[in-house]
């Protein structure tokens, strides 16, 4: 756990858009209306650097969890979009 919150800080980060037939069943907005965004929580200190909180035990370095009080959008806090309206729902 420690490892790969280090390589979310640090930007290295994957995801994967995975379908099924129930998801298909739901009528959801077009593929090419969505909008697949990276949302990571944050913590950051008054000069705007992340905030990356390790324990006082060298042997492990890293806390057992970690809920930040800044949400980052595709890296960005505060993020805005301008989107359209679709037709979802529609069948």
């Amino acid at each position: 756990m420690g490892i790969n919150r280090l390589n979310v800080f640090a930007g290295l980060f994957g995801a994967y858009l995975i379908r099924d037939d129930v998801e298909e069943a739901l009528s959801l907005a077009a593929r090419d209306q969505e909008i697949p965004t990276a949302d990571l929580r944050s913590c950051l200190r008054c000069d705007a650097q992340l905030a990356y909180p390790v324990s006082d035990d060298p042997k492990s370095p890293w806390v057992p969890e970690f809920f930040g009080d800044a949400l980052l959008v595709e890296r960005k806090l505060f993020p805005f979009l301008e989107s359209s309206r679709g037709n979802i729902g529609s069948a």
